[in-house]
């Protein structure tokens, strides 16, 4: 994962984005170890924490066109980047990196706000236009990338965590008041839906949608829903075959990589169908989180064991005990 960020100022010199955006990377260090960065153009700044996945040497960002015009932080991974490259390559767009953030980027810039249309993966993305000073964000269809936003009168800051804007609080005295629905929500169903987050003022942008924010005015498209068909008709036995075919294309094209990919194993039946999906095309190390003096009635390990041994995975068991949860507790927010 990687952290995206942006700060654009609806009234100029109002904020100090260039300091603010550092501390907001920062705080979001975690997520992106290999490389953080950002630039300013026209007061608009974009930052980037990021894990290297894909085009790890050439692939750093934020990544600015070659008209110096359009400007991009992403954070995920387009699965079909590569066919999207060779179609813009025909309307004679170069690359100078092998990265799909490069590709996303090409492809605002063909096909504008339909672009997102075209994208196969799991991503948030932010691309400001220095012409028209604005921003153009959008969230993959199921919502996958997280990304929020806080606005008042004088700016607008987008992370990808809800922590590292609020964290900017206490010296910036931004309008942030606990969003006590939020938290009922959040122990009702362990998320909290819709919008809203743990901050009344900190907002998520919606899964499947595409926004365009210019000055105090954010515009919200939707471009794609679920879509349910009748599957009454169709034999049981080809509904297995689709699902097979589905489940196994699927897990394939999350395999691309310039880094090794694993498999958290929990023993149960969905991970150990990834893992025996993805043992298909490339050996696959596997890993299994345990609890220190867990009975053995509520441990899955075994199950785990026996799976990674069947499918020739190698298995990390990772022991963690009541200490180390509750180090980690105080930095949940």
């Amino acid at each position: 994962m990687c952290g995206i960020v942006a700060i654009y100022n609806i009234k100029k010199n109002k904020f100090d984005g260039s300091k603010n955006i550092q501390k907001i990377l920062q705080n979001i260090y975690h997520r992106g170890p290999d490389q953080q960065n950002h630039i300013s153009v026209n007061g608009c700044h974009l930052g980037i924490a990021r894990l290297s996945i894909i085009d790890l040497k050439n692939g750093n960002q934020p990544i600015v066109d070659s008209t110096k015009r359009y400007h991009i932080v992403f954070n995920g991974e387009i699965y079909n980047y590569l066919n999207i490259k060779k179609e813009l390559e025909n309307f004679n767009f170069r690359f100078t990196t092998n990265s799909d953030t490069e590709v996303v980027l090409y492809s605002y810039i063909k096909w504008g706000e339909k672009f997102v249309e075209k994208l196969d993966g799991m991503f948030s993305i932010i691309i400001y236009d220095k012409v028209y000073d604005e921003l153009i964000v959008c969230r993959d269809r199921f919502g996958k990338k997280p990304l929020y936003y806080y606005k008042d009168s004088e700016k607008i800051i987008i992370c990808s965590e809800v922590r590292a804007i609020k964290n900017l609080d206490n010296q910036n005295s931004l309008d942030l008041q606990i969003n006590m629905q939020g938290y009922w929500d959040y122990l009702s169903f362990r998320y909290i839906p819709g919008k809203q987050t743990s901050y009344k003022n900190i907002l998520k942008f919606d899964r499947g949608s595409i926004y365009k924010i210019k000055k105090n005015t954010i515009d919200k498209k939707k471009y794609w829903n679920v879509k349910f068909e009748n599957t009454k008709n169709i034999p049981y036995q080809k509904k297995k075959e689709n699902f097979k075919f589905l489940f196994d294309k699927s897990v394939k094209k999350r395999l691309i990589a310039d880094v090794p990919v694993g498999v958290i194993l929990s023993g149960g039946l969905d991970s150990s169908a990834v893992l025996y999906s993805a043992s298909k095309y490339q050996k696959i190390n596997s890993y299994h989180v345990t609890f220190k003096g867990e009975n053995e009635n509520f441990s899955e390990l075994r199950y785990a064991e026996k799976v990674a041994k069947y499918l020739n995975s190698n298995l990390k068991t990772i022991e963690i005990d009541d200490q180390m949860f509750l180090d980690k507790l105080s930095n949940i927010n």
